[in-house]
C-alpha cells in the first residue's frame, strides 16, 4: 500500500501488537484468501501428524465457519490428536491477537489471519503456494520464512515439517526459502534452492527495496525496449484523447496497445513483475471525475515508461561495452 501510494516505510511506521509473557505452541490456519491459494487436505494431515508426532507443543487451528468442514475432515484422520484444538470457526477476526500474538509459530497460506500474525511479530512459516506475490502479501514479521511452489501439490510436507522444525528450534539452515529481514522496513532474502526465479527477483528487488538496477540483455533488452515504444503511443493517444474525447476510436487503440503490455507480461518471464505492478496500479486506479481518471491512467504509463527507460539504459551500457 505505501509503494501505491509513493509512500517509503520506515520501521518506525510499523506499529506491532505484542503479548505479554512466553510464547508456546503453534497456530495453523488451513485456509486461504482464495481456493487456489490453499495447501491439499492429505498435506496438512501429512503435516500435522509429523508435528504431533514430534513434540509436545499444543496446535490450534483457526479459520472461517466456512473452513470448519475442512478442518474437522482432517483433524479426524489425525492419530493421537488431543492436543490439537479446533477453533475453527468459533472465533471473531478480532479475536485472533489475543492467541496468536503468543504463539511460538503460526503456519498457513496467505490470508488475512496471516496479517494478524505478522502484526503480532509472531515467527510466520508461509506457504505462498499457487499465484501468490510474497513480496505484496507478506509476510512482514521479521525472521518469517517463505516457502513458494507455483503448485500446492508439488510443495512437500517433509519440507515444511523440516523447516518449522528449525524455526521452533531456533536452527538457521538457509536453504530452500526465503527470509523476512529488516531494511528499510521489510526485505526479503532468497535463500539457495528457493522455488523462485532469480531474473524475476532480482527485478522485485529493485521495484520494491532499492536493491541494484537488473541487467537485461538479448531478447529481454528488446523487450524492454518495447515497453518504452508501447508505453510512448499510449501518452500520445491519452494526449489525443483527453483534448478531443469525441475520437472513441482512441479507447480502441489503446485497448490493442495494452494486449501487447499483456503479451509480454504473459510470455516473458524475467519482466513479468514489472508488468504485474502496472497491471496493478492500472486496476487499482478508483472510480474519479474525468481529470482525475486521466491524470492517474497516465502516471500508470509514465510510471512503466519511466521504469523501463532504466532497465534499457544500463542493457545499452552493456551492449556499448561489449561493442567497444
Amino acid at each position: 500500500m505505501g509503494w501505491v501510494a509513493g509512500v517509503e516505510i520506515r520501521e518506525s511506521d510499523w506499529n506491532r501488537f505484542a503479548g505479554s509473557g512466553p510464547r508456546a505452541g503453534i497456530i495453523c490456519h488451513l485456509g486461504a484468501s482464495q481456493d487456489r491459494k490453499t495447501w491439499p487436505e492429505s498435506s496438512w494431515v501429512a503435516f500435522l501428524q509429523k508435528l504431533l508426532d514430534s513434540g509436545k507443543e499444543k496446535i490450534t487451528i483457526i479459520g472461517s465457519p466456512d473452513e470448519k468442514a475442512l478442518s474437522e475432515k482432517i483433524c479426524g484422520q489425525l492419530i493421537q490428536g488431543e492436543r490439537v484444538e479446533n477453533l475453527t470457526g468459533e472465533t471473531q477476526f478480532g479475536e485472533l491477537k489475543n492467541f496468536i500474538a503468543t504463539a511460538k509459530l503460526y503456519v498457513g497460506a496467505d490470508s488475512g489471519p496471516m496479517h494478524v500474525a505478522s502484526f503480532c511479530s509472531t515467527p510466520i512459516l508461509n506457504l505462498s503456494v499457487g499465484p501468490v506475490r510474497f513480496w505484496e502479501t507478506g509476510p512482514v514479521s521479521k525472521g518469517s520464512r517463505i516457502l513458494v511452489s507455483d503448485d500446492p501439490q508439488m510443495l512437500g510436507s517433509d519440507v515444511v515439517f523440516d523447516l518449522a522444525l528449525e524455526m521452533l528450534n531456533g536452527v538457521e539452515s538457509k536453504r530452500g526459502y526465503i527470509e523476512c529481514k529488516g531494511r528499510g522496513g521489510i526485505h526479503y532474502v532468497v535463500h539457495p534452492d528457493a522455488r523462485i526465479r532469480i531474473d524475476q527477483w532480482s527485478l522485485v528487488d529493485w521495484l520494491y527495496f532499492d536493491g541494484p538496477l537488473p541487467r537485461f540483455e538479448g531478447e529481454i533488452q528488446k523487450a524492454v525496449c518495447q515497453i518504452i515504444e508501447v508505453c510512448q503511443l499510449c501518452l500520445g493517444q491519452l494526449e489525443v484523447f483527453y483534448k478531443s474525447p469525441d475520437k472513441v476510436e482512441v479507447v480502441g487503440i489503446l485497448d490493442r496497445l495494452d494486449e501487447i503490455i499483456e503479451m509480454l507480461r504473459q510470455h516473458i518471464l524475467p519482466l513479468r513483475p514489472l508488468l504485474d505492478a502496472f497491471k496493478v496500479q492500472k486496476e487499482n486506479i478508483p472510480p474519479a471525475p474525468r481529470e482525475e481518471i486521466f491524470y492517474q491512467t497516465k502516471k500508470c504509463y509514465t510510471d512503466l515508461h519511466h521504469r523501463a527507460e532504466q532497465l534499457s539504459g544500463l542493457s545499452f551500457e552493456i551492449l556499448k561495452g561489449q561493442s567497444s
